[in-house]
């Protein structure tokens, strides 16, 4: 399903004196942000700030929003997770945001049939694992390209084929 605001990431403390924020990011890298004018402190654009500089220190960002001007001002802002529209991120060919394919349908490609719905997604470091439930049961799909054969979030669904064995021995669930 298409989001309109995504996620971007969490505001974890703050850094020096002058409104900065060390910010843990969830997106690609700081390139993804290279379009980011405003963030928003609500998953449906409420409350925004001006995305003033940005840059990365080891696995996390330092970054200054127009809201924060002293060290009080930005300790206000810890914990709190910023959105921006979707438009503005960059998203590359057959790439996609993680937040939208929660729900997607998942369908084995060639015969149709419905494994269940994504519900949750982790990287155990080399690729991503989709949990993928149906009623009672849920699988662990690991999100390899040898594997997904399209994946459309406009329409929220999945197409896979997956090795025999993930989806309780390859037969479609309930």
């Amino acid at each position: 399903m298409l989001l309109e605001y995504l996620q971007i990431g969490r505001v974890t403390s703050t850094h020096g004196l002058k409104g900065e924020v060390r910010f843990e990011p969830w997106c690609d890298g700081i390139k993804s942000l290279e379009n980011v004018e405003t963030v928003y402190f609500g998953p449906d654009g409420t409350g925004s700030a001006k995305l003033e500089r940005v840059r990365e220190q080891g696995r996390m960002f330092i970054v200054k929003l127009s809201c924060a001007s002293d060290v009080d001002s930005a300790a206000e802002l810890r914990g709190k997770i910023l959105y921006c529209r979707r438009e503005d991120l960059r998203v590359g060919p057959g790439r996609w945001f993680l937040a939208e394919l929660i729900g997607c349908e998942v369908r084995d490609a060639d015969s149709g049939a419905v494994y269940g719905k994504i519900t949750d997604i982790n990287n155990n470091g080399a690729s991503d694992v989709w949990t993928v439930a149906s009623g009672e049961k849920s699988f662990l799909f690991p999100a390899v390209g040898e594997m997904i054969v399209s994946v459309d979030v406009e329409n929220c669904v999945c197409l896979v084929r997956p090795i025999r064995g993930i989806f309780d021995d390859g037969e479609p669930a309930d």
